[in-house]
């Protein structure tokens, strides 16, 4: 029977990726080819953090310094011992040892072979390094992330120094947060949106503050463990605007344009439970807030869902209904609302929401209820619903529409669509 080879690769920032073979005979193992051993070996390369006390070190390395420049051989060694050790420790077999050795970025040119320290002494530092490997004359390059982190800093003092270095980050005043979706206009803190605001201002700018924008950045924060919250305003504190929409003459590259203020950034430890506070009214900058802009395509998105409101959203009764009666059952809504005036009525009413995030007097150019319209003449035919008291001489029912939502900001289209909307439609008789 042939030897079946099982390899099994997990690799991962902390735990040590295992190879296992696995033979249901004692022939030779020399089916394995050497491009399978140095493969494995490959897939056993991952980042890592060691600390400074595994590398022999009293201080972290300074910032920008070239790995080839630093004076510290043992260290070298240690981070590559480590690195051997992962190869020697797991292919457990009877083959000679692939080489691997730990290099500067050199046989890989996109790679910046320097320290970056930004957050100062007392945090970590990280480098872009290579793992060379060698088996047999075949040979291969692993880029790897190393960060070094000081573990004799007290845990308050570490975040207190990433608290500094992201206060000094956000007082720059070009920065830009790109939101997914904005908040009701000069949103108080006291209002009953602003509960649901936090969530989503915390997620958008951790998002911003720890992703990185593309391959070839380092994310704002790139600490293991760090986490960001944003803290709402206390309801025994007097009500403060969290959020405004600039007007639309702000409006540049396909972008809507917002201005968060009054609130209270959290940077956090998760692994100590320690804190550090910033409060935009802290900051250097004239205006103490933060920019944020959302693309055409995101506000498309969110327009869309204003206008799905669910079966909740749009309710309809009495005096706005024509005749103040229900549709006969197959009306569609072309035949119920002859003159439009219901129809109206209801673009009216998804108006007035959108208007809630995009305000007329904000947004320049045809944003008016004319900017919804009903593709089609007729609706869905319109079903009307039992009673489940009939006895209270309550009726009601619905119809299923689709709108488009089309307007021009700054020479640019905002444009969304969204079918099945719900009308329901509800009448009491004496």
């Amino acid at each position: 029977m042939k030897q079946h080879l099982k390899f099994l690769f997990l690799s991962t920032l902390t735990s040590v990726p295992i190879v296992s073979v696995v033979a249901c005979s004692t022939t030779s193992a020399t089916s394995i080819s050497d491009q399978d051993i140095l493969n494995s070996a490959e897939g056993m390369m991952q980042d890592h953090i060691f600390n400074m006390t595994y590398l022999g070190l009293s201080d972290l390395p300074a910032d920008k310094v070239k790995y080839d420049d630093w004076k510290f051989p043992s260290a070298k060694t240690k981070i590559a011992e480590f690195y051997r050790d992962l190869v020697t420790n797991n292919l457990n077999w009877a083959y000679p040892t692939v080489t691997v050795d730990i290099t500067s970025g050199e046989p890989l040119k996109f790679i910046e072979s320097s320290f970056i320290n930004k957050y100062g002494p007392k945090v970590e530092a990280r480098i872009n390094l290579v793992a060379k490997l060698s088996f047999k004359g075949l040979t291969s390059s692993v880029p790897i992330v190393v960060k070094i982190t000081n573990n004799e800093t007290k845990a308050q003092d570490r975040i207190d120094a990433i608290g500094v270095f992201l206060q000094n980050y956000l007082n720059d005043s070009n920065l830009v947060f790109e939101f997914k979706t904005l908040l009701k206009d000069n949103l108080l803190s006291s209002e009953p949106e602003a509960k649901h605001a936090y969530g989503p201002i915390t997620s958008n700018l951790r998002a911003a503050l720890f992703t990185s924008s593309n391959e070839a950045t380092i994310p704002v924060i790139d600490v293991d463990g760090i986490d960001f919250n944003v803290l709402p305003i206390g309801e025994a504190e007097p009500a403060k605007t969290i959020y405004t929409l600039n007007d639309s003459s702000a409006v540049q590259d396909d972008t809507i344009n917002g201005t968060l203020k009054n609130l209270t950034l959290q940077i956090i430890d998760k692994n100590t439970v320690k804190y550090n506070n910033i409060t935009l009214d802290s900051l250097d900058k004239a205006n103490q807030s933060l920019k944020v802009q959302q693309k055409f395509a995101d506000a498309n998105n969110q327009i869309g869902r204003i206008l799905n409101q669910g079966p909740d959203g749009l309710k309809f009764e009495g005096a706005d209904l024509p005749g103040g009666a229900l549709p006969t059952a197959g009306q569609v809504l072309s035949e119920y609302d002859a003159g439009s005036a219901f129809t109206n009525k209801v673009r009216e009413k998804i108006f007035s929401l959108i208007s809630k995030i995009y305000p007329t007097e904000k947004i320049d150019g045809s944003w008016t209820q004319a900017a919804i319209t009903f593709p089609t003449a007729n609706s869905s035919e319109f079903v009307l619903e039992s009673d489940e008291n009939p006895s209270d001489n309550i009726h009601f029912g619905y119809f299923l529409v689709t709108l488009d939502f089309e307007s021009q900001i700054g020479g640019k289209t905002i444009k969304a669509t969204i079918s099945n909307i719900k009308l329901n439609l509800k009448v009491k008789t004496s």
